[in-house]
């Protein structure tokens, strides 16, 4: 996971208890406290290792879950919603 992930600068954004609201052009995406603090972390650009590191640091990981699946699908999600871009070339 040597990919380096940056946020896509966002119209608003709106944090509260249970994660963070995104509006993107006339899109609102609802993130969970997880996608909130994985779309924050990659703000100045970060690697998938590094997210992975720091969201285990945040939030731990169940005993019998694969971190780095878990940050990868994180990752593949807020791609998918236009939240973050990737270099795979990083």
């Amino acid at each position: 996971m040597i990919r380096r992930l940056t946020s896509v600068p966002a119209a608003d954004v709106l944090h509260h208890d249970e994660g963070a609201l995104v509006l993107m052009g006339e899109r609102l995406i609802a993130l969970s406290l997880v996608g909130s603090a994985a779309y924050e972390l990659a703000t100045d650009g970060i690697k998938g290792n590094e997210l992975a590191a720091a969201l285990d640091e945040l939030f731990g990981v169940p005993a019998d879950a694969d971190l780095v699946q878990l940050t990868s699908d994180v990752i593949d999600l807020l791609v998918a919603q236009g939240l973050l871009s990737v270099d795979e070339a990083s």
